[in-house]
């Protein structure tokens, strides 16, 4: 008989114990759940100019800007964020950075609330070197790189408003090789030579003359075969 008790009494504790492990299973699963439902909801990446601090530090308002014909930053009439109503909207981005241009990444938690977050840029030499999104299409050098040699294609570069290499924006630059650092050899997968473009990023320095930052290139990859 305490045999059939002792039984009981571990049946039971198994019990408990299994509908705590269900309880940790269930309560990563919503965490997982919400952060895909985040994840998914992410919105645009844009230029903005942060105007001023509000009560709450490191919290701005902010104007969102385009690029005119001279390749300068102006402010988007009726843009996202831009004064004027009574609710302007805020972005979080790091201490003293009002009246400098950053890249702002729109995250919307549900269909009436939008929040922003700072992307890059910034600091005191204001636009300069501010990233923003650009397109870009391959229009030369001589290989996409192999087990000897370093990827030496050039690319053809306009804003990111463009839909052709062409078409629409605005030309930033031909022949152009991204500043950002290469695999010294192996293939990189790459931006085509038509079509609609391929996502990318770059900057202005001091000059104003603008860099191609990232080409939006990755390592390529091939099957292993038995020898």
């Amino acid at each position: 008989m305490l045999s059939g008790l002792h039984k009981g009494v571990n049946r039971a504790e198994d019990l408990n114990a299994a509908i705590q492990q269900v309880n940790v299973l269930t309560g990563q699963l919503a965490a997982i759940r919400q952060q895909l439902a985040e994840s998914l909801a992410i919105g645009p990446t844009f230029m903005a100019e942060l105007i001023a601090e509000t009560a709450t530090p490191g919290v701005y308002d902010f104007a969102e800007l385009y690029l005119d014909a001279a390749g300068d930053w102006q402010q988007s009439p009726g843009g996202r964020g831009t004064r004027g109503g009574e609710t302007a909207e805020e972005v979080n981005a790091t201490a003293g950075l009002a009246g400098t241009s950053v890249l702002i990444r729109q995250i919307t938690a549900d269909d009436s609330i939008e929040r922003y977050a700072f992307v890059a840029g910034g600091g005191a030499a204001g636009p300069d070197y501010a990233l923003f999104m650009v397109k870009v299409w391959q229009d030369g050098g001589t290989t996409d790189g192999d087990e000897d040699n370093q990827c030496d294609r050039t690319y053809t570069v306009r804003t990111a408003d463009a839909t052709a290499i062409d078409t629409g924006g605005e030309l930033l630059g031909e022949d152009i090789s991204p500043a950002k650092l290469r695999p010294t050899v192996g293939p990189l997968q790459i931006a085509p030579v038509d079509g609609t473009g391929v996502f990318g990023t770059g900057y202005r320095d001091t000059e104003g003359a603008f860099v191609l930052w990232d080409a939006n290139e990755a390592l390529g990859s091939s099957k292993c075969t038995e020898p």
